[in-house]
């Protein structure tokens, strides 16, 4: 009995063991095998994309030794436009061309946004043009740890409960507008963009910088024509280079810039100086408490200034156009703000103008496509990366050609033509209005579309606008888009009991 207790007990000890070995040995194998497969999924992956040499137009040398391919920009008028021709109309998802001696490739299709969406980084060369007057510590040119700790500190006062804040301004704004509209003659015409360009100077400033201490009239006369004077001549300089030194051009500039620079320094000095304004304003006083150099600070109230009303400004004046050419969507436009709103100026009309389930965000959302009013914006990326399956070396500038994207007729029906119910169904990338959606996508596109909501409903329900003319007007494609010329946007305001 002993010596059979001994051999069941070696048998276990053996069985043991002989388990573990094999258990052993079936993991070893499973751990190899799922690396080897790791490695080959690796492979496969690689060579699935194809060389940057077969991207179209790689093999293309520069066409000047200096400036690339910007003489050939330049002749086609913009670099929306540029971009139009470079991707046949949105027909060529990826193209590529130089800027000056930098290798820039050029994405257009929900594929290309969709493979570089999650890069935050922005080329500088690109936007070097705005450097002389937004500075060159502006937020547009931070990358890394440096633009991660500006938004972390700065975004989220352009958007969320911060809105509801900037609700009770924007009606004092478009209220006194509406005050203003009601004394004009039947028969005056009426500049929308002169119109909306100084409701929405009013909006950033007595939201986010001034708090209502920004002055009216002469003041914001003098800012419209001083935004206007520096990026005509900064965007002419992508076109026929810089002025020379000493010349009309040059002055001209200075001058205008010097006084939008006088008017950060106020912001500053109204927020930190000896007679700080007591008057709470969140997205001024994240800027101060960052502690950052007079400079920095400087350079970010500028962009953020510029950004914040020739964005809603425009994106306004377009949206009123629009309607003053399409009678019939405006009525179906005013038919749901009675329904909906009726004569509200509380929580009704505050929560219409923050949804994106109405008309009126099928209406914005066409102006935007139709507009192209950002035409592009662009990253880059430290490594290399697949892109609509080439490899984009690391260090190339990647523009997102969100205006080529808007216009392309195998995407959109009827491409010219208004029609907000083309928006009846969610859109994927292929329309990324403020940029692709990402952390760096536009800060204030909430912003913007709040405050264009809240002032197109107080108007449209007081106001009729009837387009002058109806003749096509030309386009002005530039980091914003714009008319050519700003006259051109003229209507007839009319009281709703005349029409």
């Amino acid at each position: 009995l002993a010596e059979a207790i001994v051999w069941i007990k070696e048998m276990l000890d053996f069985v043991i063991f002989a388990f573990t070995a094999v258990l052993g040995l079936v993991i070893l194998i499973f751990v190899f095998c799922l690396q080897g497969g790791k490695k080959n999924n690796t492979t496969t992956t690689s060579t699935a994309l194809k060389s940057q040499e077969k991207i179209p137009g790689w093999s293309r040398p520069p066409a000047d030794e200096d400036q690339g391919d910007l003489k050939d920009l330049s002749a086609h008028g913009s670099l929306h436009e540029y971009l139009m021709h470079r991707h046949d109309n949105g027909r060529c998802p990826i193209t590529t061309f130089w800027w000056e001696k930098q290798r820039v490739v050029s994405v257009c299709s929900p594929e290309g946004f969709r493979d570089t969406r999650k890069l935050t980084d922005r080329p500088k060369a690109l936007f070097a043009l705005m450097e002389p007057l937004i500075g060159s510590s502006s937020i547009q040119y931070a990358n890394g740890a440096d633009w991660e700790e500006r938004r972390k500190a700065l975004y989220h006062t352009l958007r969320g409960e911060y809105l509801d804040n900037y609700y009770p301004t924007f009606l004092q704004i478009v209220d006194k507008t509406t005050r203003d509209w009601s004394t004009f003659q039947l028969d005056k015409q009426v500049s929308l963009t002169k119109e909306c360009m100084t409701m929405s100077i009013k909006g950033i400033f007595h939201t986010c910088l001034l708090s209502g201490t920004f002055g009216d009239g002469e003041e914001i006369e003098l800012l419209t024509e001083s935004y206007h004077q520096c990026f005509n001549e900064l965007e002419a300089q992508l076109l026929i280079g810089a002025p020379q030194s000493g010349s009309e051009r040059e002055a001209n500039f200075k001058k205008h810039s010097a006084y939008i620079h006088s008017l950060a320094k106020r912001v500053l000095k109204n927020q930190s100086g000896p007679n700080a304004n007591t008057v709470h304003v969140p997205f001024i006083e994240a800027l101060v408490q960052m502690g950052a150099s007079e400079e920095q600070l400087i350079s970010d109230v500028i962009s953020f200034m510029i950004g914040g009303f020739h964005t809603s400004g425009y994106f306004l004046a377009w949206l009123l156009w629009y309607l003053s050419l399409n009678p019939d969507v405006q009525d179906c436009l005013l038919e749901e703000l009675r329904s909906k709103v009726g004569g509200n100026r509380g929580v009704k009309l505050k929560e219409y103008a923050q949804s994106d389930q109405t008309y009126m965000r099928k209406i914005q959302d066409e102006t935007l496509r139709l507009s192209t009013l950002a035409p592009y914006a662009a990253r880059i990326s430290e490594e290399e990366i697949g892109v609509c399956g080439y490899n984009v070396p690391p260090h190339t500038p990647i523009i997102h050609a969100l205006g080529v994207a808007s216009k392309n007729e195998s995407i959109w029906k009827d491409v010219e033509a208004f029609d907000p119910d083309r928006f009846e169904t969610r859109k994927g990338l292929e329309f990324s209005p403020f940029g692709v959606p990402s952390q760096r996508k536009c800060p204030g596109f909430a912003f913007a579309y709040f405050e264009v909501g809240v002032m197109a409903s107080v108007l449209l329900q007081s106001f009729c606008v009837e387009a002058v003319s109806t003749e096509p007007i030309e386009y002005s494609y530039g980091l914003i888009t714009k008319p050519k010329n700003d006259l051109d946007l003229l209507v007839y305001i009319k009281p709703r009991e005349h029409t």
